[in-house]
C-alpha cells in the first residue's frame, strides 16, 4: 500500500522537466506523527453536545411545543364559558320630562353562560392533538437514536483512522 501511494503521489509530485517522479522511501519521514487521542473518550459529551445542536432535534422540540399549545386551546374549547360584562351609563344633554329615568346614572350587569352541546369539532381537534404529540414523540426518538449512531460512527471512522496511521508507521519501519 505504501508503493501504491508513491505511485499516486507520483502525479503530483514531477521533475523539472514536467515527469512524474516516483518518491522513493528515502524521502519518506521516519514516522508519521500521531494524533492526540483526546476525543476517544468523549463519547458521550459529544452525543449530549449533538442533540443540543442539531437542527432536527430542535425542530421536533419546537413542534411539540406548537403542539401542546394547540392541545390546551382545544381542550380550552370544550369548556363551558362564562362572560362578566359590567357597564356604566348616563344620558347629558338636556332632561327631558317624558323620560325621568334618562338623568339617572344606570348600571348593568350581565353574566353569560355558554355550554357547548356539540363538541365533536372540538372532540377531534383534540384528539388529532395527541396523535401529533405521539408521530412528534416517535420521530424525536428516531432523531435522537440516528444523532447517537451519527455520533459513534464518527468515533469509529477516528478510531479506525489512528488504526491506518499506526499500520502505516509500521510499514515505514520495516
Amino acid at each position: 500500500s505504501l508503493e501504491q501511494a508513491a505511485i499516486e503521489l507520483s502525479l503530483f509530485l514531477q521533475s523539472e522537466q514536467g515527469n512524474p517522479v516516483i518518491p522513493s522511501q528515502v524521502r519518506l519521514p521516519s514516522t508519521f506523527l500521531m494524533p492526540e487521542h483526546p476525543y476517544l473518550n468523549t463519547r458521550d459529551s459529544d452525543i449530549h453536545r449533538a442533540l443540543s445542536q442539531r437542527p432536527e432535534a430542535r425542530r421536533l422540540i419546537l413542534q411539540s411545543q406548537q403542539n401542546n399549545i394547540e392541545l390546551a386551546w382545544a381542550k380550552n374549547q370544550r369548556m363551558p364559558g362564562v362572560d362578566l360584562q359590567f357597564a356604566v351609563s348616563q344620558d347629558f344633554g338636556r332632561i327631558l320630562t317624558s323620560r325621568p329615568d334618562l338623568n339617572k346614572t344606570a348600571l348593568e350587569l350581565s353574566v353569560m353562560l355558554e355550554i357547548p352541546l356539540q363538541m365533536r369539532v372540538m372532540q377531534g381537534r383534540v384528539n388529532a392533538a395527541y396523535a401529533t404529540a405521539t408521530r412528534l414523540q416517535h420521530q424525536q426518538t428516531f432523531a435522537t437514536q440516528r444523532i447517537e449512531a451519527d455520533v459513534y460512527d464518527a468515533h469509529s471512522a477516528l478510531n479506525r483512522s489512528i488504526e491506518r496511521i499506526e499500520a502505516a508507521n509500521q510499514e515505514v519501519k520495516t
